[in-house]
């Protein structure tokens, strides 16, 4: 479980495809935060309550852009967390990154998200915009340029560094595509090696077309995607790796795969500027965060995948799907009600066609491997019903495992 603060939600630049687009000067935007004062007494207050409660070991600076706090305040706090004996990171889009920020990072030996979707107009969805949507350069390609050099800074101090990088029509179709995986190998070679691969989700009807990956195109380059990174044993790209820990009964990795629930989520609990337990701001609607039931006591119910998972598929669940007890109907944020073309919490994600395939994908090449291993899917599908319900929810709370190898 991450603990990530969010004092901030406001950004130095606008990508068009942001979920916290309410909170940026772009299209569809309905204002700034740049009048919310942010109570930093509050904040370490329950910094140190999430600690001393042990409800996790790793503090994560998060936005909007975290760059943009005062690094006496960011110091303040990682104090805090070192104390406990925790450790810190942050996820930033790497543009305002100078000495003063990669000294703090070396002092408290952070891991560091870099979110970039690749070089030169692979990025296009990244940068600055104006309200009709239009790409603003030459200040876009300098940002990207600014991103690239700070990486290779970053790894020349000796830095943990991974990316986030969002899968969408500028950088997941082919030739694009081939270009993506060049970049990939072009990081392998100063040392980064892991980071997140993720598929866009468009909320919005107008840039959706423009950005989204449609079923079929994600589907593909999933698999592409899997075929490349498999073929590196020291790519650690996710959520290619997740899969098969999930496939062989390793709790239930990423929280897109663990049946999050929309009134206290649990992969990412999030402390915003009044030092209030916040629920992911992935799940934000018209520009406002949701407090978490039950504060940072608060327990995971499975209301959503419940309802999924006795809903057949013909009518949009997963009811009867070979990969729910390692999806769980994914990420609510990503949920959408295909009936009425809106997005909906409690639909399943909209990718998944991709996850399916990715699943039965890595599946296959397991079994290829080793004809005689068990998979999650194998060892659900022979319990009955009542007792499937209780395995999934019993890894996914971490409270039993099985062998793969059955021995």
């Amino acid at each position: 479980m991450v603990l990530t603060v969010k004092p901030i939600l406001t950004c130095n630049i606008n990508c068009l495809y942001c979920y916290q687009h309410d909170f940026h000067p772009h299209l569809g935007s309905k204002g700034t935060q740049t009048q919310v004062k942010i109570d930093w007494e509050a904040i370490k207050g329950s910094v140190k309550q999430a600690f001393e409660k042990k409800i996790t070991k790793y503090l994560v600076f998060h936005g909007g852009e975290p760059t943009l706090l005062p690094l006496d305040k960011v110091k303040e706090i990682c104090e805090i967390v070192k104390g406990y004996g925790g450790r810190v990171g942050i996820q930033t889009n790497g543009y305002l990154i100078n000495d003063e920020w990669i000294e703090l990072f070396k002092r408290y030996r952070f891991t560091i998200g870099i979110s970039i979707d690749g070089p030169g107009p692979l990025n296009a969805g990244r940068g600055f915009f104006d309200a009709s949507g239009q790409r603003i350069n030459p200040a876009s390609d300098k940002y990207t340029e600014k991103v690239m050099e700070n990486l290779r800074r970053l790894r020349r101090e000796g830095l943990s560094v991974g990316i986030i990088c969002v899968l969408n029509r500028f950088n997941g179709l082919n030739p694009q595509r081939q270009k993506l995986k060049e970049w990939l190998l072009e990081l392998r070679e100063i040392g980064i090696k892991h980071g997140n691969l993720n598929l866009a989700f468009i909320d919005d009807k107008k840039l959706k077309p423009l950005l989204e990956l449609k079923p079929e195109e994600a589907k593909e380059c999933y698999l592409d995607l899997a075929e490349f990174i498999f073929s590196y044993p020291d790519l650690d790209y996710q959520p290619f790796r997740q899969f098969v820990n999930n496939l062989l009964g390793r709790g239930l990795e990423s929280c897109h795969m663990t049946g999050c629930d929309v009134e206290a989520t649990e992969g990412e609990i999030n402390i915003d500027a009044q030092g209030r337990i916040i629920n992911c701001t992935r799940l934000i609607r018209d520009g406002q965060p949701t407090l978490r039931k039950g504060g940072l006591d608060g327990k995971p119910e499975f209301h959503r995948s419940l309802h999924l998972y006795r809903l057949p598929m013909h009518e949009g669940g997963c009811g009867g799907c070979r990969y729910w007890c390692v999806c769980m109907g994914g990420c609510p944020a990503e949920g959408w009600d295909f009936k009425t073309d809106r997005p909906d919490w409690y639909s399943k994600t909209r990718t998944c066609m991709a996850i399916y395939a990715l699943y039965e994908y890595i599946e296959g090449r397991l079994k290829a491997l080793i004809p005689s291993i068990t998979t999650v899917p194998d060892y659900v599908s022979k319990l009955p019903v009542e007792a499937q319900l209780e395995s999934v929810i019993a890894r996914r709370r971490h409270e039993k495992d099985f062998n793969p190898l059955g021995f």
